[in-house]
């Protein structure tokens, strides 16, 4: 079977557009808030009924930092949750790096959409409450986390969740520690005082075994993107695919 061979620029192109614009987008907001309202629900809807564990669905490089950051700061401003615990079981520091300057740089993009939804608020006061309550547990790190303790609840943001798809993974590891199931079983959600937000841009065997189980516990949400932006669908239909067949044999052709 021949694979697909996809050009390298492609995701360092789209991370420079998502750096470059200084504010929460409309897309980004949009997803965010659908996320919001599966969580937080009508005020006086029982913390039981709400829906404890979602998806947020996000194609490559479309924004889903961004996202993801804004649910969490949300949620720590209403004060839903009084803890975020962004995990993932990759052990490479330049992600875990990567994910820690874009809280940095979120900071003036949420103190912007302060400014402007809520005036009344002091956004630099704000941002310096939530800001501390972002811990990022990465790789290794997991393995010696323990369960906080307290009476707030607290979000965890799986990150890349496709990658933890096992048992023996560092992601299921942790989260049994925390007394949470995998699944989403809402009854030890409750019990840990955790919310989940699985994030991933291939998210399909997680929506598979939701799909199929009898208790539906999950939500899931999709970013959606811009006209701008370029991804596989677009590249296929402009000729920035090829296959991998094709590129060894201009390799050998070059090598003679």
């Amino acid at each position: 079977m021949n694979t697909t061979y996809l050009l390298p620029w492609h995701s360092h192109w789209h991370r420079q557009q998502q750096d470059a614009v200084n504010y929460i987008t409309a897309l980004q907001q949009k997803a965010g808030k659908e996320l919001l309202a599966l969580y937080i629900a009508d005020p006086d809807t029982s913390w039981e009924m709400r829906s404890l564990w979602n998806i947020l669905f996000a194609q490559m490089q479309s924004g889903k930092t961004g996202t993801l950051l804004f649910v969490a700061a949300e949620l720590l401003r209403t004060h839903i949750v009084g803890a975020v615990k962004i995990i993932s079981g990759n052990t490479e520091t330049a992600l875990r790096d990567q994910i820690k300057n874009d809280i940095d740089q979120f900071g003036s993009k949420y103190q912007r959409y302060i400014r402007t939804n809520y005036p009344s608020d002091d956004d630099i006061e704000l941002w310096s409450r939530i800001k501390p309550c972002i811990d990022v547990v990465w790789g290794s790190e997991l393995s010696k986390h323990s369960a906080p303790s307290g009476s707030d609840k607290t979000l965890y943001i799986i990150d890349e969740s496709h990658t933890a798809q096992n048992k023996n993974m560092r992601p299921h590891k942790f989260l049994s520690r925390m007394g949470i199931a995998a699944n989403g079983d809402r009854e030890h959600l409750i019990a840990a005082n955790a919310m989940i937000l699985s994030v991933s841009a291939t998210p399909f065997s997680e929506l598979s075994v939701d799909h199929y189980s009898l208790e539906k516990w999950k939500g899931c949400v999709q970013l959606g993107v811009s006209n701008e932006y370029i991804g596989v669908e677009k590249m296929l239909n402009s000729g920035l695919v090829e296959l991998v067949s094709g590129v060894q044999q201009r390799v050998l052709d070059h090598l003679r």
